[in-house]
C-alpha cells in the first residue's frame, strides 16, 4: 500500500481478515436454515441473533468447515445455545489443576430443533470440540471429513511492542479430556457420516456435503446450488 505506514498496513490486514471471517446465514424456508460460522470469536449479540433466527426453522445446518476455533468461553457460550440442559464438555488439565469444563444452557432461548454439523480437516480447536460434544450428547449428526485434532488450550503471552505493533507468543497451557474419557489431540473427530468432495467436485465448484445435509432436512439443493450459497470471500488489504 504506497505511502502507508507499517501500522496502517497492519490495521488494513486485520480488517481484511475479518471480512473473510464474517458469519453468514441463509434461511431457505420453514424447514431449514444454514449458518456458516468461519471462526469462534463473534460478539455474543451476533450469535444470539443467529440462534434466534434458527429457532424459526425445523433444522439448522451449522457449517464449521475451515473453522480454526477460538476462545474456550466462546465455545461454552455456543454449546449453551443448543441444549436445554447444562453440559459437561470434559476435564481441562493445566499444570497445577484439573477442573471440569462446563457449558450452561440458555434454556428456552436455546435452539432445540434438528441440528446437523459440517466439519472438515481444517476444523480445529473449539470447532472440533463442539462437534464431538454434540456427538456424545446425541444432539446432532456430524458430516464431513475427520477434523484436525488440534485441541490443546493455548494462551497468548505478550512479549513487547515495537512501532506500536504488539508481539508475543502462543503457548499451550492445558489439555482436554472429553466426557467419554477420550482425547481429541492428534486424533480429531470422526464424523457420523464421512463425506469428502471429489477432485471433480472441487474443479466444477460443487458442494455435495452441504447438498447431502440439506436432503436430511427434507430440502433438495443440488451440489451446484449449495456451492453458490457461500462463495469464497477474499481478504481485502
Amino acid at each position: 500500500m504506497p505511502g502507508a505506514t507499517t501500522t496502517q498496513q497492519l490495521q488494513r490486514s486485520v480488517e481484511g481478515v475479518w471480512v473473510v471471517y464474517k458469519t453468514r446465514a441463509v434461511e431457505l424456508n420453514d424447514k431449514l436454515m444454514i449458518w456458516k460460522m468461519p471462526v469462534f470469536g463473534f460478539p455474543e449479540s451476533e450469535i444470539k441473533r443467529e440462534v434466534a433466527s434458527a429457532r424459526k426453522h425445523e433444522t439448522l445446518i451449522l457449517d464449521l468447515r475451515d473453522n480454526g476455533g477460538g476462545r474456550t468461553d466462546d465455545l461454552r457460550w455456543l454449546i449453551g445455545n443448543f441444549f436445554d440442559h447444562d453440559v459437561t464438555v470434559g476435564e481441562m488439565t493445566e499444570r497445577d489443576k484439573t477442573e471440569p469444563l462446563k457449558a450452561t444452557s440458555f434454556g428456552k432461548d436455546a435452539f432445540t430443533g434438528k441440528l446437523i454439523v459440517l466439519v472438515n480437516s481444517e476444523s480445529a480447536s473449539a470447532a472440533e470440540i463442539f462437534a464431538r460434544v454434540v456427538q456424545l450428547e446425541n444432539r446432532a449428526i456430524v458430516i464431513g471429513d475427520r477434523t484436525a485434532g488440534a485441541v490443546r488450550i493455548a494462551k497468548i503471552i505478550p512479549l513487547g511492542q515495537a512501532a506500536r505493533i504488539p508481539w508475543g507468543m502462543e503457548m499451550s497451557i492445558a489439555s482436554l479430556k472429553m466426557s467419554d474419557g477420550g482425547d481429541l489431540e492428534g486424533k480429531g473427530v470422526t464424523p457420523n457420516t464421512l463425506m469428502l468432495p471429489t477432485p471433480a467436485d472441487l474443479a466444477e465448484d460443487r458442494d455435495p456435503i452441504l447438498s447431502a445435509a440439506a436432503q436430511l432436512a427434507g430440502v433438495q439443493i443440488t451440489p451446484e446450488e449449495a456451492a453458490k450459497m457461500f462463495p469464497v470471500v477474499w481478504p481485502t488489504y
